[in-house]
């Protein structure tokens, strides 16, 4: 018997190739971008893909059985940008994805496959452009219960086509796992080297070369009702090439209970880092004691201490507080419940420069919300912003082709500009120095208490936090030093019926740094409607600042008001289709003012063998007096046999 089925080679047990029953596919797909701003462009994309799929085994399942899958497609493609000539394209892809696992039910099993795909990618009020990956992975794992161990080997390519500067990138990745099981240890080890090379089509190469080991080990075991634990990590990486950094991390913790209402833990780290961040060691360490009263009331004690050493001098902070915790369970299906603490720190700090250096800051880029660096005083000249994925942006954005830098008091603001190449969406690697006072003594008292009351089984909700903190020099001139005073304050109250919820909260902050209000109410609907469901969520916020001096300067950011309004609704039309609408409108007014509003509705439509759907979306967007459209249409038929 060379050639049976699956199904006849199971009770046969024997073949030389065992096939399982094909399925055949064909998928047609229409899609259409188009963005007007200075420029008017489309896209206009039709693929048609004729796919085959089988399982297979060799001999028998046990020994090699998997899939394959292959399909051709044919691309044609028209791209029209006013001030341009037409472009277009045809093309004709082979695409494949091959999967086995050999010996599968041994001791030792392997797995293989290969794939290759191309994904459309759309980026809002942008081109959308196409990605090519091509990948292949073989590992092989060795099963046991006292040391069960595996290897994985990855290679594979990723181009871009469509970008400002497509990028191919070359990928080879391989990882050892190793782990450890006895009766009360459980330990894992992790070894991996990930190595990218980068070719930007206007030339030149780079790379990035990336070793980590991983290890950690966990005791548990209980004294009855008493659990003990003690969890340790270590890690320790190295990147070189785009990215040179050297990092290394040991921490311990141990968690020990005493009984059934007292407890306590303790933790240690120490970390070090080398490279374009700079060298430094970080020592950090705590220790902390719980005691709970009848599960209503848990008070806990918690003293910790950190140290920052680096080339020119340090950085050490001791901490020390206690806090408390009470829940009550209250008539009328209503719940109390009430927090406060209490914290005294003691901060030294002997620098020996009055400037440090962050390196790779990640901030996501949101269309509604502004982007702050994390720290104050920031030295403007220093900032390099960078795209995380080096696929879709190699090089480092341009000052005010990308983006501009915003000063206000000690906060520094990045904020991309609507012609650049940073989109809503993006992640973004930040870097920068920022100045510091090198020689300065501090202690702070801080306490903040909040509370928390439902009503009616939460149909009511009365919430409120408050919080302060002083800081007082004891040496040191502290010319930059920011919040030597800090007050936090929030007063909320929600109402909640069957299908509506209602909410308003307030919330103030004042310190040195920053001084602002803000006032925000909301509204959240969700119920069915005619046969389907109707969901609506509204958000006005608004928010007012204070004046704030920085040396001889006082600045006063605008007040700025935003709100948010998304719908969606969702119906199933007939017993083989569904149809969704959404939308979402956004307005910020202030110092910038601007408009996005996007609406979006699909259709999904099946008949026996046969699915069909439509997605079509249409965005407007106001900035800077700045207006742009965005229009996606993508329509798809898929026809099984």
């Amino acid at each position: 018997m060379l050639l049976t089925s699956v199904r006849e080679a199971g009770a046969a047990r024997l073949g030389l190739l065992l096939l399982g029953t094909p399925q055949q596919r064909v998928d047609f797909t229409y899609q259409f971008n188009g963005q007007q701003q200075a420029t008017t462009s489309q896209q206009h994309q039709m693929e048609e893909d004729y796919t085959f799929k089988i399982d297979y085994g060799i001999i028998r399942p046990s020994l090699l059985k998997g899939s394959f899958r292959t399909a051709l497609r044919f691309n044609q493609g028209l791209t029209y940008q006013s001030g341009s000539r037409d472009q277009s394209s045809s093309k004709i892809g082979f695409l494949y994805d091959i999967k086995g696992l050999l010996l599968g039910q041994s001791v030792a099993p392997a797995e293989f496959s290969a794939k290759s795909d191309i994904t459309q990618v759309s980026v809002p009020f942008s081109k959308s452009y196409q990605v090519t990956n091509t990948t292949y992975n073989l590992s092989w794992s060795l099963k046991n219960r006292m040391l069960p161990f595996s290897i994985e080997y990855a290679t594979g390519t990723s181009e871009t086509s469509g970008l400002q500067v497509d990028t191919k990138r070359v990928r080879d990745e391989i990882r050892l796992h190793a782990a450890h099981n006895a009766a009360i240890s459980t330990t894992a080890v992790d070894v991996y080297n990930i190595h990218n090379t980068y070719s930007p089509a206007q030339g030149g190469l780079n790379f990035d070369n990336h070793y980590e080991i991983r290890l950690q080990n966990d005791l548990v075991w209980a004294d009855g009702a008493k659990a003990r634990r003690v969890s340790s990590r270590l890690q320790a990486s190295e990147s070189t090439g785009i990215n040179f950094t050297k990092n290394f991390e040991w921490s311990e913790a141990v968690h020990w209970d005493w009984g059934k209402s007292l407890r306590s833990g303790a933790n240690y780290s120490f970390g070090s880092t080398g490279g374009d961040p700079g060298a430094q060691k970080h020592n950090t360490g705590g220790a902390w004691l719980q005691h709970q009263l009848f599960k209503s009331l848990t008070t806990r004690l918690d003293l910790r201490a950190r140290k920052n050493d680096y080339p020119t001098g340090y950085d050490q902070e001791i901490n020390g507080g206690v806090s408390f915790n009470y829940v009550k369970q209250l008539p009328a299906q209503s719940t109390l419940s009430l927090n406060g603490y209490r914290q005294y720190t003691l901060d030294t700090r002997d620098l020996g420069t009055d400037r440090l250096h962050i390196y790779n800051e990640q901030h996501t880029v949101s269309f509604a919300s502004h982007l702050y660096l994390a720290q104050p005083n920031v030295i403007a000249s220093s900032i390099t912003v960078r795209n995380a994925d080096a696929l879709k942006r190699l090089a480092p954005y341009d000052l005010n082709v990308d983006y501009q830098v915003t000063v206000s008091g000690a906060l520094t603001e990045i904020v991309p500009l609507t012609s650049g190449a940073i989109k809503d969406g993006d992640s973004l690697l930040i870097s920068y120095d920022y100045q510091v006072d090198p020689q300065l003594k501090t202690t702070t008292n801080a306490y903040g208490f909040g509370g928390n009351i439902q009503f009616l089984g939460g149909k009511y909700r009365l919430y409120g936090d408050f919080s302060q903190s002083h800081m007082d020099r004891s040496a040191g001139q502290g010319q930059l030093a920011s919040l030597t005073a800090q007050i936090r304050s929030t007063l909320g109250l929600e109402r909640k019926w069957d299908s509506v919820t209602l909410g308003a909260e307030y919330n103030s902050f004042d310190s040195e740094a920053d001084k602002h209000e803000s006032l925000t109410a909301q509204m959240r609907y969700s119920n069915e409607l005619r046969d389907g469901v109707l969901s609506l969520t509204l958000v006005d916020q608004y928010l007012w600042y204070g004046p704030v001096t920085t040396g001889t300067t006082t600045s006063r950011r605008a007040d700025e008001n935003s709100f948010t309004a998304t719908a969606g609704y969702g119906k199933r039309l007939f017993s083989t289709t569904y149809m969704t609408l959404n939308s979402t409108y956004i307005n910020v007014t202030g110092a910038n003012t601007k408009d996005s509003l996007t609406v979006g509705a699909s259709l999904r439509w099946s008949l026996g063998k046969m699915i069909a759907s439509l997605n079509t979306s249409l965005g407007l967007r106001r900035e800077g007096g700045t207006t742009a459209t965005d229009e996606t249409v993508r329509f798809t038929v898929s026809r099984y046999f």
